[in-house]
């Protein structure tokens, strides 16, 4: 009896350091990094890249760049593939603990409207032809070209069937099938699905826009009755604001902006990823006036 147990402790002490010496060493994996422009020499904004075979993947941030970590080594195959580009293929070879830098250019294609996803017209996601109401999508990409001014809602006065009133440096009343006014508050603003709007004035105050405009992903601004899905205050239509998820954009991004009125604006954006765990945090400071506190015009007194 007492050679069984020496046994079985002598089995059961090889098995523990067996795995122990399998946990210490180290895998081999790399890192695959790069950046991602179109033909027109501009960043390609949220383009997905993946290593064939495997679940291993990154999106592009603002400046068109990416990071996939824990990559095997050897040979492996990155694709990128994103709605409006061709897809591209590369073949690439992976080194331990090493970088391996990948830049691509890639050819702009032709959108086909089934292509386009929409969340706002039906509380889910299918295809823009499919969607039962009228819906306007912005894309990242054009947010960037458009807001330069810092203004989101200036941005939708461009899409057909929305009316937008301004009545203040940063104040707007955005309603869509005609009968706009600077007090109308018949268009319901989702973000990620929430709503944002002031309880105590039911309403959406632009100024104080709870996303970042280089977080937001895309806009989809569904033109009609939407009360049945959303309730109250969506009775003219709805706008859906869809904001980056923590693996598209890694990270902190800090941002300043200065101007007339008095605007003093600031953004940070926090995102961290730990395999399938990832997080995200938003912070935003604005001040802003109405009004100048002092009159541009010089006035000149004329002795009489």
């Amino acid at each position: 009896m007492k050679n069984f147990f020496t046994s079985a402790f002598i089995f059961f002490l090889f098995i523990a350091s067996t795995a122990f010496a399998q946990s210490s060493v180290p895998s081999e994996t790399g890192t695959v990094v790069g950046r991602v422009k179109t033909a027109e020499d501009e960043p390609a904004i949220g383009l997905p890249a993946t290593i064939a075979g495997t679940r291993l993947g990154a999106v592009t941030n603002a400046n068109g760049e990416f990071t996939i970590s824990q990559v095997p080594v050897g040979e492996q195959t990155l694709i990128f593939s994103g709605l409006g580009y061709k897809k591209l293929s590369r073949k690439i070879t992976v080194v331990a603990d090493e970088s391996v830098r990948v830049d691509a250019m890639l050819e702009i294609e032709s959108v086909r409207a089934q292509d386009v996803v929409v969340y706002g017209a039906a509380r889910r996601q299918q295809r823009i032809t499919e969607a039962p109401a009228s819906v306007a999508v912005i894309s990242q990409q054009e947010l960037l070209r458009a807001t330069s001014h810092g203004q989101l809602t200036k941005t939708l006065e461009h899409q057909t069937g929305i009316d937008v009133a301004q009545s203040g440096s940063n104040d707007f009343n955005v309603n869509t099938r005609g009968f706009n006014s600077s007090i109308n508050r018949r268009v319901l603003v989702l973000i990620d699905g929430r709503d944002p709007s002031t309880p105590l004035l039911n309403l959406q105050e632009w100024n104080s826009l709870a996303a970042s405009l280089s977080d937001v992903q895309q806009i989809e601004v569904v033109r009609g009755p939407g009360s049945a899905l959303f309730g109250t205050n969506a009775y003219n239509g709805v706008i859906s604001i869809t904001t980056n998820s923590p693996k598209q954009a890694l990270g902190t991004r800090l941002s300043f902006t200065a101007g007339d009125f008095e605007t003093r604006k600031g953004d940070a954006r926090i995102a961290v990823a730990d395999g399938k765990l990832s997080a995200k945090l938003n912070f935003g400071y604005a001040t802003q006036f109405n009004y100048f506190l002092v009159s541009r015009q010089t006035t000149l007194e004329y002795e009489g």
